[in-house]
Order: C-alpha cells, then structure tokens, then sequence
C-alpha cells in the first residue's frame, strides 16, 4: 500500500468514527425524548450509589439541543485527531478517560451535603472533550514530536477559550466535569507519552548489496561454457546425493 493510499484510508476512518460517535449522542438525544425521560435521570449523583450508573450514562445525556450541540463540535474534533494521529492507542485512551472523568465526577463533584442543598445531577459529555483536548495537549509536551507538538498547537489555538470553562463562577454548569475532565486528560497522556508511536513509519528500505552488475565469469567464458560447467554442477550434485542415499 502506497503511502497516498494509506493516508487517504486513515484520514477517511478518523472522519467516520467521529461522526458515528458523535451522530450516536445524537441518536440518543431523540431516544430519550421519544421515551419522555429527563437528562438528570441519565446524571452522576456524586456519592451517591443509584447514582453510579451516570457514570457510565451522564455524557450521553444532554439538556437540550443547544446543549449538545456546543460538546458535539469539540468532540467531532478531538475523536478525529485522536483516531488519525494516534489510531494505536485512540480507542484505549478515550475509553480510559471516559470512565475515569466518570468516576472523578462522581466522588468529587458537587452534590449532596458538598456546597449544595440540592441534589445535582451532572449531565453532559462536555467533562469527556474537556478530556480529549486536554490529552491531546499534554501528550504534545509529553512526547515532544513534531506531529505531536503541531496537534497541541492546533488544540492550543482552537480551543484556548474552553479554558474558562473550569472556573467555579457558572451557574448550572458542571465546572467540575471539565475541571476534573483536563486533570484526567493530562494524567492519561502522561500515561501513553512512552507507549504512543506515530502511525507513519517510513518504508522499510531494501538492503543494498555491493554486487558486480554482471557475474564475475561473464567475460572469461562463452555462453555454452557457461551452461556446460553449470550442467555439470548439478550432475555432480545428483551423484552425492545418490551416494548418500545408497544407490552407488
């Protein structure tokens, strides 16, 4: 496979697996409509125990249209960078920093008895694309590549604004999950900085031989002397192997 072809194929499924992943929140939004359920029964309840399935559920879930569509774009981005720049460890990464934001979330978060007087529910998949560009930083500064240091400079330069994401100053917004979400991001990027390998590896080159163009005999014997010393190689080779199995 040339390498115009193989980068054609990587770039066309990081587009594909972003878009399904984020089309899939999509899909899931209409669902829980259809099913008259709200986001916060889909929610983290930090510490509480009917509350740990949100862990699994909670970015799934989405306040509204609007609400899903501000995570669906960062999302988009960070699933396509991770898949195309880093398709060897993409799918471990991002499943490791969905649980661990998850888990985070849940034991320190906002909830009852901690800053509230209500109980909150933390919904949203902003904690997770907080997670991804976070990792998508870090790992720049971590592994100190050219390709990585370019993708951290593209995160820096796209999504620098998210930053003031992580202050506790908002109001119904889960500043905990991207706060914990750029902690878990960092962490998992420290995690792979030794074990991430860029996918474009350069072709293995063919060892170069030292040779003569011609064979060393070409100009000391004519062509029947040629094909006469190599018929009797291969009778000779016949006779020894017939003298060790016996026939003389």
């Amino acid at each position: 496979m040339d390498s115009i072809t193989r980068e054609r194929d990587q770039l066309l499924a990081a587009l594909k697996t972003s878009v399904v992943a984020v089309g899939f929140l999509w899909v899931l939004h209409l669902v829980r409509l259809f099913l008259l359920q709200t986001p916060g029964s889909w929610g983290i309840l930090p510490r509480r125990i009917d509350g740990l399935l949100g862990i699994i559920t909670a970015p799934l879930a989405h306040s509204g249209w609007g609400h899903l569509a501000n995570n669906s774009v960062p999302l988009l981005a960070t699933i396509f960078l991770l898949t195309y720049f880093y398709p060897r460890v993409a799918s471990r990464a991002m499943v490791l920093m969905y649980a661990l934001t998850g888990i985070l979330v849940w034991l320190l978060a906002r909830g009852e008895g901690w800053g509230a007087d209500i109980t909150i529910s933390h919904v949203g998949a902003s904690g997770v694309a907080y997670a991804f560009v976070s990792f998508l930083f870090f790992l720049g500064i971590f592994k100190r590549s050219v390709q990585s240091i370019v993708v951290a400079l593209i995160i820096l330069f796209y999504f620098s604004g998210m930053i003031a994401g992580v202050l506790p100053d908002q109001l119904n917004v889960s500043w905990e999950s991207h706060l914990l979400g750029g902690i878990v991001g960092a962490l998992v990027a420290w995690m792979f900085r030794s074990s991430v390998l860029d996918y474009r590896k350069p072709e293995p080159k063919e060892e170069y031989v030292d040779a003569p163009f011609f064979a060393s005999d070409t100009f000391v014997y004519t062509k029947r002397e040629r094909e006469a010393i190599r018929q009797q190689a291969i009778e000779a080779e016949r006779i020894r192997r017939s003298l060790e199995e016996g026939e003389y």
